[in-house]
C-alpha cells in the first residue's frame, strides 16, 4: 500500500511539473519582467534637455578620436542628470557621419593653423554608443542597457529625428525613447545631441511585453528589401539577427518573405496595420533613408509567435533630408501608390500591401490622417516653436555644430545649401543675435528664400545627402498639397513616364561605385557604408557570414544564473537508498525512473523561465 501511495504522489508531482512546462511554453515570458522601465520617466523627459558628462582619460579620449573608425570601446564614467555610472563602455558610431567627422579631423590636422579657428569647428562631433553592462555585469541606466547619442548629422534644424519619432509614436508605432542631451566631455560642453534608446531587450519588454521573439535589423537591400530568395538565411546577408542567433528560427523570417511574394495569409505573418502606417509615414514625411529608399534599411523586424512588427529607426533624414534626386534638372515626384525611389516591385512590403485594395484604402486613410493632424494643421509650427525655445540657446553655444546658428534658424522653415563650405563651421552667431523662444520672428529674415517647388513635386539637388536640405515647414506644406491632390484624383498616384527618359522616377539614382541599391556586394568595404547602416564588429576571425559553432553565453540579469543541464543523471545523484521496506525494494527502479523524469522536468522549467533570448550587444 505504501508503495502504491508513494508512486501516486510521485506521478502527481510529475504531472504538475509537466503542466507548468506546457503553460509556460504557450505563454512565453509574458508577465515576467526582467528589466525596469525606470529610465523612461527618470531620464527621457522630452520637455527638458538631458545633462550628460562623460569622464574619460585624456589619452584614451585622444586615441578614440584619432581612431574613431575602428569603433573601439573605451572605459569611462558617465553622469546623467546627476546620476553617475562607472566603467561604462563608449565608442564612436555611425557610417557616413562617422567618416565625415573623421575626414574633417584629418583635414584640420593637416591645416594645423590658427589663422581661422572656426575651420576646426566640428572636430570630434561623432555620434556615440554607450554600453552600461559591457564591463560591469548587470549595470543599467535605470533598466536601460545601451544608449545612443546622435549628433544630428545632416540636419541643420536639429529637429527632424525628434519630430519624426514623435509623429510615428503618435500614430501608434513602437518607437524608442528619446530626448535632447547636452553632452559634455570632461566637463567641457561638446555639443547638443539627441539621446535615443537602443532597440534591445528593455525596449522589447516595454513595448511588446515579451523578449523571447527573434529581432532583425536591416542594414541593406540584400535581405532588407524583403524579397524571397530561398530558405537559406545566408542569402539575406544584410538582415542582421540581433537576438540569440543560436535559437533564432529563420524559417519564420522566410515564411514572411513567402507571404509577401504570394500575397497570401499576410496577416498571419505580419502586423499589417503597423506596416501600412509605417509606409504612410515614410511617404508623407519624405523619409527616403528607409525601407522605401535605395538601401532598404533603417528599420527593425520583431517576431512574436511567427508574426512580425516593423519598428522604425534612424529618422534624422526625414522631411526630405536624404535626397536621391539626379540634380537640379530632375525632380523627385512622390507618388503615393508607388512611394519608393526605384521599382516598387523591389520593395514587396510596399507593392504587395498596396496591391490589396482593402489595404490600399486603409493606407490612403492613414495618409489623409497624417495630412490633417500634422502637415496641414498648426502641429508642426507649434512643435518647431516649442523645440526652438527648448534648444536654441544650446544650439547657439554648440562648439562643434555642423552648421551655423543662422542655418539652424533658416532650415526650420526654408531650404539651405548643404555644401562642404557650410559644414563644420560651428555656431558663430552675430553677437547681437537675440535668441527668442519662438521662430515667428525668423520669417522676415528668411523671406528671401522662397520655396519654388510645384505643389506636386519636391525638388532636391543631387548628392547622397543632397546639395540642398528642405526646410521642415515648407517641405511639409508641399507634401500636404501633393498628397491631397493625389488622393482627390486630380494628380496620378503612380509614377508617370516622360519624353526625355524611360520613366521620371522609376529608375534608381546614381549610387556609390559598386552599389546599385539592389545587389549589394558580397564583401562591402566596411569603411564606406551608407548613413544609417551600422557596421557590425564581429569577433576576431569572423567575416560576418560564417558564424562560429559556439557563441558566448549572454549576460543574465544580476542575480540570475543560467542553470546547467546535466548530460546524464548518475545513480549517485539520486536520493539515498530508501529503507528496505516490504514492497519498496521491488519498485525501486520505477521510483528512480520517475524521480529522474521529475528532476529533468524541473530543470526544463528553470531553463524555460530564465533562458531568454538575449539581444546581442552591438560592438
Amino acid at each position: 500500500m505504501n508503495n502504491k501511495k508513494f508512486i501516486a504522489i510521485t506521478l502527481s508531482m510529475l504531472i504538475f511539473l509537466i503542466g507548468i512546462v506546457y503553460i509556460y511554453k504557450i505563454s512565453g515570458s509574458e508577465g515576467v519582467d526582467f528589466y525596469s522601465n525606470e529610465y523612461v520617466e527618470k531620464y527621457f523627459d522630452r520637455d527638458k534637455v538631458m545633462e550628460i558628462n562623460i569622464e574619460i582619460d585624456e589619452n584614451e579620449l585622444d586615441d578614440m578620436f584619432k581612431n574613431a573608425q575602428s569603433e573601439e570601446f573605451k572605459s569611462a564614467n558617465i553622469t546623467i542628470n546627476g546620476d553617475t555610472y562607472r566603467s561604462v563602455a563608449i565608442r564612436p558610431k555611425g557610417n557616413s557621419s562617422l567618416r565625415a567627422v573623421a575626414s574633417s579631423n584629418n583635414e584640420n590636422e593637416e591645416k594645423n593653423t590658427e589663422e581661422d579657428s572656426s575651420s576646426k569647428k566640428g572636430e570630434n562631433r561623432f555620434s556615440f554608443k554607450v554600453n552600461f553592462d559591457e564591463y560591469v555585469s548587470g549595470q543599467t541606466m535605470g533598466g536601460l542597457t545601451q544608449l545612443n547619442l546622435n549628433n544630428n548629422y545632416s540636419d541643420p534644424s536639429y529637429m527632424r529625428e525628434f519630430i519624426a519619432y514623435s509623429i510615428f509614436e503618435d500614430m501608434g508605432l513602437k518607437t524608442p525613447e528619446m530626448a535632447y542631451a547636452k553632452v559634455s566631455i570632461n566637463g567641457k560642453y561638446h555639443g547638443l545631441y539627441l539621446a535615443v534608446e537602443s532597440i534591445q531587450e528593455p525596449f522589447l519588454e516595454n513595448n511588446f511585453e515579451s523578449i523571447t521573439g527573434d529581432l532583425y535589423k536591416s542594414t541593406g537591400a540584400q535581405g532588407g528589401a524583403l524579397k524571397y530568395n530561398g530558405d537559406d538565411f545566408k542569402n539575406y546577408s544584410s538582415m542582421v539577427v540581433k537576438s540569440d542567433r543560436k535559437s533564432a528560427d529563420y524559417s519564420k523570417f522566410t515564411d514572411l518573405l513567402k507571404a509577401l511574394e504570394s500575397g497570401n495569409e499576410l496577416e498571419k505573418y505580419l502586423d499589417v496595420d503597423s506596416a501600412l502606417k509605417y509606409i504612410a509615414l515614410n511617404t508623407a514625411l519624405l523619409n527616403l533613408d528607409s525601407y522605401q529608399g535605395s538601401f532598404a534599411h533603417n528599420y527593425y523586424l520583431y517576431e512574436q509567435n511567427g508574426k512580425f512588427t516593423v519598428v522604425p529607426w534612424d529618422l534624422n533624414m526625414a522631411f526630405g533630408g536624404f535626397s536621391m534626386g539626379r540634380g537640379s534638372s530632375s525632380d523627385t515626384l512622390i507618388s503615393i501608390d508607388e512611394p519608393t525611389t526605384g521599382n516598387i516591385e523591389d520593395r514587396p512590403l510596399v507593392s504587395t500591401l498596396l496591391a490589396n485594395e482593402e489595404y490600399k484604402e486603409k493606407y490612403h486613410g492613414y495618409l489623409n490622417e497624417i495630412v490633417e493632424k500634422y502637415l496641414d494643421s498648426d502641429y508642426l509650427e507649434n512643435m518647431t516653436n516649442k523645440l526652438y525655445g527648448l534648444i536654441s540657446e544650446y544650439v547657439k553655444d554648440d562648439p562643434t555644430a555642423f552648421y551655423t546658428f543662422e542655418e539652424f534658424e533658416k532650415n526650420i522653415k526654408s531650404e539651405i545649401s548643404d555644401s562642404s563650405d557650410s559644414m563644420n563651421k560651428g555656431n558663430r552667431p552675430d553677437k547681437n543675435t537675440d535668441v527668442k523662444g519662438n521662430i515667428n520672428n525668423l520669417e522676415s529674415k528668411n523671406s528671401n528664400i522662397q520655396n519654388e517647388d510645384t505643389k506636386n513635386n519636391v525638388k532636391m539637388e543631387n548628392g547622397q545627402m543632397g546639395k540642398t536640405i528642405p526646410g521642415i515647414l515648407d517641405l511639409s506644406k508641399t507634401m500636404s498639397q501633393t498628397i491631397k491632390d493625389q488622393l482627390s484624383g486630380s494628380v496620378p498616384t503612380v509614377k508617370q513616364k516622360n519624353n526625355n527618359s524611360e520613366a521620371s522616377t522609376s529608375e534608381m539614382p546614381n549610387m556609390p561605385e559598386g552599389m546599385d541599391g539592389q545587389n549589394m556586394p558580397e564583401r562591402m568595404d566596411m569603411q564606406n557604408i551608407p548613413e544609417g547602416m551600422d557596421r557590425p564588429n564581429m569577433p576576431e576571425g569572423m567575416n560576418g557570414q560564417n558564424m562560429p559553432d559556439k557563441m558566448d553565453k549572454p549576460n543574465m540579469p544580476e542575480g540570475i544564473n543560467r542553470p546547467n543541464m546535466p548530460d546524464k543523471i548518475d545513480a549517485k545523484d539520486n536520493p539515498p537508498n530508501m529503507k528496505n521496506e516490504k514492497g519498496i525494494q521491488n519498485s525501486s527502479k520505477y521510483i528512480i525512473s520517475v524521480l529522474a523524469i521529475a528532476i529533468i522536468s524541473f530543470v526544463i522549467v528553470v531553463l524555460s523561465l530564465f533562458k531568454r533570448r538575449r539581444v546581442i550587444k552591438v560592438k
